[in-house]
């Protein structure tokens, strides 16, 4: 387990053009980071349209050892995955 590789992620903000898109209804944020302490999951929503023309949003699952979402910060993400790594 010392040994292991972990895979951490952190979703970036929305750009400026992306969120003003999103408040227009134009874009919509596809991106759902779930923190659950010791691992997490990221939902990504797609939006998709079916051949007889109705709309749907199809929702895939990643699971991920960390999951950060848009408000975390540098110094946060290290604390809890990278400091323990380090000895001293």
């Amino acid at each position: 387990d010392e040994m292991r590789i972990r895979v951490i992620v952190r979703k970036r903000p929305m750009s400026r053009s992306e969120s003003s898109a999103a408040e227009r209804g134009e874009e919509t944020d596809v991106v759902q980071p779930l923190d659950h302490g010791g691992y997490g999951r990221v939902l990504v929503h797609q939006p998709r349209t079916r051949l007889d023309l109705t709309r749907e949003v199809e929702t895939i699952g990643f699971a991920f050892d960390g999951v950060f979402d848009e408000r975390s910060d540098n110094r946060g993400i290290y604390d809890r995955s990278v400091r323990g790594l380090i000895p001293g």
